[in-house]
């Protein structure tokens, strides 16, 4: 399951895939945010680094779950590898043709 990070204002900060509260604090699994990431093939939607530190106080954050987004199994590491392993890669045709990049 997925769950979203809320502050206390209502305001998403993030995601995980689990979290459990301690001793007044929020301790999160494969916690992550979005990322967007531009490249000549155009925007990526995949999981960023988590900015937010190790723990939050649990009086001013709260954990729900949501529904599963394609986007959040894409890591911005694999995205990254990827693009730059395919970045040369297209299919061009001879005079009057075409060139059509890899999509991912």
């Amino acid at each position: 399951m997925t769950y979203e990070i809320i502050d206390r204002h209502k305001f998403q900060i993030g995601f995980c895939e689990g979290w459990l509260a301690d001793r007044g604090k929020l301790y999160f699994d494969r916690p992550f945010q979005p990322f967007l990431l531009h490249s000549k093939k155009g925007p990526v939607l995949c999981r960023g680094s988590w900015t937010q530190g190790k723990c939050l106080p649990e009086d001013e954050y709260e954990v729900r779950p949501i529904q599963r987004q394609p986007w959040m199994d894409l890591e911005i590491n694999d995205v990254i590898s990827a693009m730059d392993l395919c970045s040369e890669c297209a299919i061009e045709l001879p005079e009057r043709g075409f060139c059509r990049l890899t999509v991912l």
